[in-house]
């Protein structure tokens, strides 16, 4: 069973949520709550040619991908996405530091 916040691989026990989210609701921010980034900053980044080939390079699914792009990229999620391009965050969001604080 995976998490339940968009499209998290962290694996669930008894709880309804991973072991990261769980901690973040712990000191009080809920995981829906988290700060998004712009989506477009990530797919220049990424320069791939279509939605298809972003969702094989970072293996999330395009339906994840499409809603990252209406309502932003989760604030874990923007970690992990640019890593699986073989960037920093920083890198692509130059306010990564100011928004993860």
């Amino acid at each position: 069973m995976s998490c339940c916040i968009d499209g998290c691989a962290g694996q669930v026990k008894a709880r309804k949520m991973c072991q990261f989210h769980y901690r973040r609701v712990l000191r009080g921010v809920s995981p829906h709550d988290m700060p998004r980034l712009p989506f477009d900053v990530f797919e220049a980044a990424a320069d791939q040619p279509s939605m298809l080939a972003l969702s094989r390079a970072t293996g999330k699914a395009t339906r994840a991908l499409y809603d990252y792009r209406l309502k932003g990229v989760p604030l874990f999620m923007a970690d992990r996405l640019a890593v699986k391009i073989g960037m920093h965050p920083a890198e692509i969001w130059v306010d990564w530091y100011q928004v993860a604080a």
